[in-house]
């Protein structure tokens, strides 16, 4: 089945960086994927050195790693009495405890209408994706046929532990379990023109969400409730859409529009980063931090800028040689003592690339 949300291909980077600080440019070299061509989403997620996924491909798959991204393999969930399952998004909580949203469809019963009906479901696994089932308790809003009222689609889903859990629907609603995933129950958001893109918490009570041109929401009950924290300007169309959005505790957070935003209250302001040699880069896109200090900013133009101090000085670390054209980086992770991207250039990033080695932070 063909995804009804319309979703970019993206090829995987493999960075295991030797001593980022001393090495202000690393080098790439391809690696064997083990596949003619290997895609994936923005969604990867590592739980240690070892063991990490992430989701897309041909919309059905999950790619799973346990050696820390030297191979991957390719998990095809297979549900009881659901058919044409489409993979949105997954979410591991521990190595054999994981989730993920789906759509899948049924057929349409109704003469005057040829095209299937979509309905949204969560699965989970106990073994590490071998098996899936799905959740039980969990009530979509409605079944919709075609690609009509796709809010009902998910962009994204979020563990802050084993048993608080988000899953974000495209529109209106987030799903919240408090029950490592036992129950599920629909919170409703509010009516937004812009798709709803990342859900992060700092804790079980507080979180945010980015939605594009109407800017940040905030929660600090768990998701019961929502108000706009961060409102887009008049200059919309120049500061962007607001995608990515990372926590490093409930009052320092970074989110990403066309521009670069930093709280230290807990959202009460937001102040613009300008990173100094980049003040007309007009697209940051994937945010990741270790901690308060230590962290990587990444943009579609082959830019990924490293801060050792909260972001008052900032390196590109982003490769000289092996990238002849922008790449667009749409994610970032860590594993141990390797960083991890993804681009969004699938017409050039047909294998995944891999620079040997180990990074260390000062």
């Amino acid at each position: 089945m063909t995804n009804p949300v319309r979703r970019a291909l993206y090829a995987v980077i493999l960075l295991c960086i030797s001593s980022i600080i001393a090495q202000e440019k690393l080098s790439i070299q391809r690696i064997d994927v083990g596949k003619e061509t290997y895609t994936v989403t923005d969604k990867i997620q590592f739980l240690d050195d070892l063991t990490g996924w992430a989701t897309g491909g041909t919309e059905d798959e999950i790619f799973k790693t346990d050696d820390g991204g030297k191979t991957w393999k390719i998990i095809k969930p297979v549900i009881k009495n659901l058919d044409d399952v489409a993979i949105n998004t997954a979410w591991f909580v521990t190595k054999n405890k994981g989730f993920a949203t789906i759509v899948h469809t049924v057929p349409n019963l109704d003469d005057h209408l040829s095209i299937n009906i979509y309905i949204p479901a969560i699965i989970s696994t106990e073994d590490g994706g071998n098996s899936w089932k799905e959740v039980g308790g969990f009530t979509p809003e409605e079944s919709y046929p075609g690609f009509s009222n796709n809010y009902l689609l998910f962009t994204d889903m979020y563990f802050y532990d084993e048993l608080h859990g988000w899953a974000l629907s495209m529109r209106k609603s987030i799903y919240v379990t408090k029950d490592g995933g036992k129950s599920w129950m629909r919170k409703y958001v509010g009516e937004y023109k812009n798709y709803f893109y990342k859900v992060r918490f700092s804790d079980p009570e507080h979180g945010w969400i980015t939605v594009g041109y109407d800017g940040i929401l905030h929660t600090d009950n768990g998701g019961e409730s929502w108000v706009v924290q961060k409102a887009t300007t008049n200059d919309v169309e120049y500061e962007g859409e607001f995608r990515d959005i990372f926590t490093i505790d409930n009052n320092n957070v970074w989110a990403l529009s066309q521009r670069i935003y930093k709280t230290t209250d807990g959202g009460k302001n937001w102040n613009r980063i300008i990173p100094k040699g980049y003040e007309d880069e007009d697209w940051w896109t994937s945010v990741k931090f270790i901690d308060a200090k230590r962290g990587w900013i990444g943009s579609l133009h082959n830019v990924l800028l490293y801060t050792k101090d909260g972001g008052l000085t900032w390196k590109n670390q982003f490769p000289e040689k092996g990238v002849s054209r922008d790449v667009g980086i749409s994610a970032i992770a860590i594993a141990g003592n390797k960083l991890f991207l993804s681009g969004n250039r699938y017409d050039i990033l047909k294998e995944g690339w891999l620079v040997p080695g180990t990074f260390g932070v000062d």
